[in-house]
């Protein structure tokens, strides 16, 4: 009898005795101890991350993860320094993205398998998740003891009917729901990306920022020791960004361009010739909207890349799955509103196919009914944020009821949804893509909680901007939608075209009104049609050429007039 957890600290103890001893005796047979020691410890982790039975357990264990995760990262790119033993960049890369949404991962993966299986226990699991969900959310706003105890037991008694079903599925499905491997660095390179894209995956450290960057030539990495004013200078930024006062001047040029030297500049030599990226962000970088930073000549980065963002490398392949029919599921709750702070919802919808919902039609009932019929979604509406406690967040609908939790749909709830047909949601609603920071899995957000529920791709928003550029991003962004661009080049054209408008103000034009909104989701290589189309030139010139050249040669041929 042990503990997992006690098993685990050992494990560490022993690589960091190893590392001290390597540090004493310049021995590199003890640095490799050290790594193995390490790898058993998060292999070990691995194995008790499938065993427990709720996220609470696993971001404990994450947590726990995260205190020592920099260590063998650290001592991977030593060995490889030393011995240029291209298995130890994998093992860096490896160690960089098993902290990264990991819990995450391993229930999206979960959940498809099971849709994919169609087992009848995942049906009666959901519907049990969700009564324990509305309880719960009902408990938090009872104030009466005999009630808040009546809901109690009643979530007790679901909270036990739902772990004999979890326990039913374990039973008939073993080792089947593992989370995915994390994939190889090569397999990225020659299997995933085209020669236009580079990745960068962030990870900070106590004392370093460390990029690891790869194109389809070639894998790099660049440590940047790390200043007390890094810090303060994403927090500034940031709150730069989050200011959109009318009165208020954009003044975070300074700190965009600082930004700019650490994030981008030392791998710049590398993603130069390219034209999209996809950036695995860590911790605070999290909060930070790339598209938004500039070079030393004030260029953004948003003018010479499309960006696209993921929470971890595990879900960048586009995953095989069903695909509601085309159309698009549009609510916009507040279009006439008498507060006019989203004035220009209506806009945003008014022209998209599918199914659209204005003012009290826009319910929550009818959200629910509605949800995964069509293939995207797009929620022109309020949202708010709960950083204390992120399961209390959640986007507004009609409110036609005194009731929040009829017209409220909250992060729970969302994680609730079976979203397994729908391709891609789009949240123009305030601060869905923020909320509050966990190290290892990102910012538990709204946008976190729809790819929970089965959507891999989501346009959402950091921060509140100007109502008439959102509406006019998002419009855009369905224009090239609709002519097959994919996700992350229609909001780069979307962005570019609102700095180029003649129709927007120029005080509009700085990134605290464009920036906020971005996107997470898979990788998509370009559509043929973008680029393939001037190959059919040479083409039909050597065709041409072959059939003169055939007539030419052939006895008796004559030319006719």
């Amino acid at each position: 009898v042990f503990s997992y957890i006690n098993l685990f600290s050992t494990l560490t103890s022993k690589a960091e005795a190893f590392d001290k001893l390597y540090e004493k005796e310049k021995n590199i047979t003890y640095l490799k101890a050290s790594l193995d020691a390490y790898n058993s410890a998060f292999k070990l982790a691995e194995y008790v991350e499938r065993s427990y039975d709720s996220d609470e357990a696993r971001l404990f264990l994450n947590n726990i993860k995260y205190g020592v995760h920099s260590k063998p990262i650290d001592i991977s790119l030593l060995l490889f320094e030393q011995t240029r033993d291209e298995t130890y960049l994998e093992q860096a890369w490896q160690f960089d993205q098993m902290n990264k949404g990991s819990i995450l991962t391993y229930n999206v993966y979960k959940d498809e398998l099971r849709n994919k299986d169609s087992l009848p226990q995942s049906d009666q699991e959901r519907i049990k998740r969700s009564a324990i969900t509305r309880l719960s959310l009902k408990a938090a706003k009872e104030n009466d003891a005999e009630k808040l105890k009546e809901i109690s037991n009643s979530i007790r008694d679901l909270e036990i009917e739902l772990g004999k079903i979890q326990e039913n599925i374990i039973a008939r499905n073993k080792n089947k729901y593992s989370k995915p491997a994390i994939p190889s660095v090569n397999w990225l390179r020659n299997k995933l990306i085209d020669n236009n894209t580079a990745l960068l995956s962030y990870h900070l450290s106590e004392k370093e920022l460390l990029i690891l960057c790869f194109t389809t030539n070639n894998f790099i990495y660049k440590k940047i020791p790390l200043r007390e004013i890094f810090y303060s200078t994403i927090d500034s930024f940031i709150r730069a960004l989050h200011n959109v006062a009318d009165q208020n001047r954009f003044e975070a040029h300074t700190n965009s361009k600082r930004l700019y030297s650490w994030l981008i500049s030392p791998v710049y030599s590398n993603i130069s010739g390219m034209n999209r990226l996809i950036i695995i962000p860590d911790d605070e970088l999290n909060y930070i909207p790339f598209e938004a930073l500039q070079d030393s000549t004030g260029n953004y980065l948003v003018q010479k890349y499309s960006v696209q963002y993921q929470y971890s490398a595990s879900l960048l392949e586009k995953r095989k799955r069903k695909i509601a029919p085309a159309g698009i599921l549009s609510f916009a709750p507040f279009a006439n509103a008498r507060d006019h702070k989203l004035a220009y919802s209506a806009d945003e919808i008014n022209d998209l196919k599918g199914k659209r919902f204005f003012d009290t039609e826009a319910t929550k009932e009818t959200f629910l009914i509605h949800a995964n019929t069509l293939a995207v979604i797009h929620l022109a509406t309020h949202a708010r944020v709960n950083d204390s406690v992120p399961s209390q967040s959640y986007i507004a609908f009609a409110n036609n009821d005194p009731d929040s939790t009829t017209s409220h749909l909250y992060a729970q709830e969302i994680y609730d949804l079976a979203l397994d047909s729908t391709q891609l949601v789009i949240l123009s609603a305030c601060e869905t893509g923020t909320g509050q920071l966990v190290h290892g899995e990102g910012l538990m957000s709204l946008s976190r909680a729809f790819a929970y529920a089965g959507c891999p791709d989501i346009v959402t928003s950091l921060w509140k901007a100007e109502d008439k550029t959102t509406a006019y991003l998002t419009r855009r962004l369905h224009h090239y939608l609709d002519n097959k661009k994919t996700t992350d080049q229609a909001l780069h054209l979307a962005k570019l075209d609102l700095l180029n408008s003649n129709e927007i103000d120029e005080r509009l034009k700085t990134p605290n009104y464009w920036a906020h909104i971005i996107f997470i989701g898979e990788y998509e290589s370009s559509s043929p049609s973008v680029f393939n189309w001037w190959l059919l030139i040479p083409i039909s010139i050597v065709i041409i050429s072959l059939i003169f050249f055939v007539r030419k040669k052939k006895p008796g041929a004559i030319s006719s007039s």
